[in-house]
């Protein structure tokens, strides 16, 4: 057993010691709400390597998808989100990966008839290569990270749904030894449950960033004292994306160039992350070049899913309801090349892949009670696509 294996069995019965009792078990609110909703077709929107953003209808009862065609006609339409109220669709403009040229989000009202996106605005996002949003629905404020420009921004949603301008901006800084880290590049962004902090996870500077976020402000604050609450990854890991478990108490990291799923203790009061667990998302062996891209949990807070560059693949995960221990359920072929992003329809019966390299979107079908993902042939050949945003019924 080496030094850092030790370090995290300490750790982790450290931690998870003290969240037995801390609320991690989820009631079955979120299941059951699922499973009331009617059967209908979901209007689902794909972002993509290029200029449009495709839609599509998708059959909940068959599990198919219809093309609707081209919604709208926008530069690097990379990332998506919905708002709360579910009638305008917020996406990113990745402009200016290579330079200070700034990205943008641009907002669209949706027709739900027709499928079609109608522009309702953007704001330049003060910084290039704007790669991906997080909606803090309490103060109804878009979080977005520029990967190009090194910066963070927060952006107002009016109260007509539109975006006003940049409320806050931060600079992060740092590099790491790989090709891809010549500079600090944020990758994703996420507000902890207690509205108080921002967790960016910042792959050129292998770093996950503790940041102060004031929800009355809709503001972001860099203090040098909170530098410690950084969490200072493996140099060339590369972190991509975070996502808190619904109890509060546990966060996952995925890490984009070393291919790893961290599992760490939240402190909301102080802030401070304590890592837990670390594996690959590769199988044992496996000795390639390792990548990871997606995770997301189950409604009901038990199943962790994520998706694997390395082997192409789609890998489940249990999550102990008592300590948030992961435990591996499943691993099998995503159905295509290079799985970019996925995403789970709000009944947790369907997932769909976005397969970057082959094109083609594949359906999956979710065994609610197991959580065990199965192949269903189904599919949807779109061209590079790298985003998919279930975006409510559609007429």
């Amino acid at each position: 057993m080496n030094t850092r294996t030790i370090e995290l069995a300490a750790s982790r019965r450290a931690v998870l010691g003290g969240l037995a009792l801390g609320g991690l078990a989820m009631t079955g609110a979120g299941r059951a709400l699922a499973s009331s909703a009617p059967a209908s077709d979901a209007l689902v929107y794909f972002g993509m390597h290029g200029s449009q953003i495709h839609a599509a209808r998708f059959d909940t009862r068959r599990g198919t998808l219809s093309p609707i065609g081209v919604a709208a006609e926008q530069s690097a339409p990379t990332w998506g989100i919905l708002h709360p109220a579910g009638e305008v669709v917020y996406y990113v403009r990745e402009d200016g990966n290579e330079g200070w040229e700034s990205g943008a989000v641009v907002a669209y009202r949706i027709d739900r008839t027709s499928g079609r996106l109608q522009r309702i605005g953007e704001t330049i996002a003060q910084g290039g290569g704007t790669t991906h949003l997080h909606l803090d629905a309490p103060s109804m404020t878009l979080l977005a990270t520029n990967f190009g420009g090194s910066t963070v921004s927060t952006i107002p949603i009016r109260s007509d749904d539109g975006l006003g301008p940049v409320s806050s901006v931060l600079i992060e800084h740092g590099s790491g030894p790989m090709k891809r880290q010549g500079s600090s590049h944020p990758h994703g962004v996420a507000v902890d449950p207690t509205g108080r902090f921002a967790l960016v996870p910042d792959l050129g500077a292998d770093r996950i960033f503790v940041h102060r976020f004031d929800r009355q402000t809709r503001a972001l604050r860099y203090d040098r004292p909170d530098r410690h609450l950084d969490y200072v990854a493996a140099p060339g890991s590369g972190p991509r994306h975070v996502l808190f478990h619904p109890g509060g108490r546990v966060m996952f990291a995925l890490t984009e160039l070393s291919g790893e799923l961290l599992t760490f203790g939240w402190n909301g009061e102080t802030g401070e992350l304590t890592l837990i667990d670390a594996r690959s998302t590769s199988s044992a062996g496996f000795s390639g070049e390792r990548s990871s891209s997606e995770l997301a949990i189950s409604a009901d807070g038990t199943k962790l899913y994520l998706t694997d560059r390395s082997e192409n693949t789609i890998v489940v995960h249990a999550i102990d309801p008592a300590t948030g221990k992961l435990t591996l359920l499943q691993r099998l072929s995503c159905g295509g090349d290079f799985p970019w992003h996925f995403a789970i329809d709000p009944a947790g019966s369907w997932m769909l892949v976005a397969n970057e390299k082959s094109s083609r979107v594949e359906v999956f079908a979710i065994d609610r009670a197991s959580g065990r993902v199965s192949p269903t042939r189904n599919g949807l050949d779109l061209p590079r696509p790298v985003h998919i945003l279930f975006a409510g019924e559609i007429a």
